[in-house]
């Protein structure tokens, strides 16, 4: 859609605790470590070189929805089928609780995340959100994309 509208830049707004989430669910649901793809600062897709930027990948959730509530914003929220809610929502309830604990959960998975980041963006890549793949997967597409297909 980025590259039809001639878009060179595209913001996300995807805040740290979401992408912490997003990183241990990749890890849950075997994507490995074509996780980290997900939750960069910066990420360049290699067929259309748009760029996807992550400005409030610093900011916590409570952070945006303590400015949501002081502003009066509301969010929208993704729409899952049952099977991949249930798994965001046990990573979620884990990090949350991890976080009230120790707060530095968030940053020190999306900092060990980024560690485990592929250097070389070569190799298998899904068809239809051009993620990375993980060298065995045996299908074009990414344990999401297949789960939205098989809708």
């Amino acid at each position: 859609m980025a590259r039809e509208r001639d878009c060179q830049v595209v913001l996300l707004g995807s805040n740290s605790t979401r992408l912490a989430v997003h990183a241990l669910l990749s890890t849950v649901t075997g994507r490995g470590r074509s996780g980290a793809d997900c939750t960069a600062p910066v990420e360049v897709c290699p067929r259309t070189n748009v760029k996807f930027v992550r400005p409030f990948r610093d900011i916590s959730a409570r952070a945006v929805a303590r400015f949501n509530y002081q502003h009066n914003l509301y969010g929208l929220h993704e729409d899952l089928d049952q099977s991949h809610r249930a798994l965001q929502s046990m990573c979620k309830d884990f990090v949350l609780h991890l976080q009230d604990q120790q707060t530095s959960t968030v940053p020190t998975i999306l900092r060990t995340t980024d560690k485990t980041k592929r250097q070389v963006t070569m190799g298998p890549r899904c068809s239809m959100c051009d993620c990375a793949l993980e060298e065995l997967w045996p299908s074009l597409l990414c344990y999401n994309c297949c789960e939205i297909s098989r809708r």
